[in-house]
């Protein structure tokens, strides 16, 4: 048996992209590598994409309690609390969101349970579910999909939605006071 060769090299483009190429035994391919950063939190250390970060609730996980984000976050699993961010919240298709959300745009592919507050854009794609009030600058709703609630959807209602986040920042770090007492609210 030959052992198989191979050769392999990083191209960074003008763009600040990398790309990687391989050749193992004369099959030659290439594949995205984004920018990473290494962050150091006390004594651990971990790699994170530099230019697209994404907050993840996994497909497998239930998750309770409050997340913030600045960026993206995206829902693949079970969550119950509250959600708070000033970026796109994404709920996937066979995701369930119990909560009351304030984000900059939400997408929603799977369920949400609780009020919605966008800035921007609430979209309800075809397997989307809203049980629960929106309030956005825009709305938009795809054939399948299912809203259950009250609407307000226009200009003043983006602005009503963004001020009501401004007085209600993602805060990170330690949480004023406590949730005790508010699981009984849904």
């Amino acid at each position: 048996m030959n052992a198989a060769s191979s050769r392999a090299a990083t191209v960074r483009t003008s763009q600040g992209l990398h790309w990687t190429g391989f050749a193992v035994d004369g099959a030659a391919g290439f594949f995205y590598i984004p920018p990473a950063r290494l962050v150091r939190a006390g004594q651990t250390e971990y790699w994170t994409m530099a230019d697209s970060e994404t907050t993840v609730v996994g497909s497998d996980s239930h998750f309770k309690g409050e997340l913030t984000f600045e960026r993206t976050a995206k829902i693949n699993g079970k969550f119950d609390g509250t959600i708070q961010g000033k970026g796109e919240l994404q709920v996937s298709q066979n995701a369930l969101c119990k909560a009351d959300v304030q984000a900059g745009a939400v997408a929603v592919d799977g369920r949400v349970e609780g009020n919605v507050q966008a800035g921007d854009t609430v979209r309800l794609n075809g397997s989307g579910v809203v049980k629960g009030d929106i309030t956005a600058a825009k709305m938009v709703m795809s054939e399948g999909a299912s809203f259950y609630g009250m609407c307000a959807v226009g200009p003043e209602a983006g602005q009503q939605a963004s001020q009501s986040a401004r007085m209600n920042p993602p805060q990170g770090g330690e949480k004023g006071g406590d949730n005790k007492g508010e699981s009984g609210k849904k």
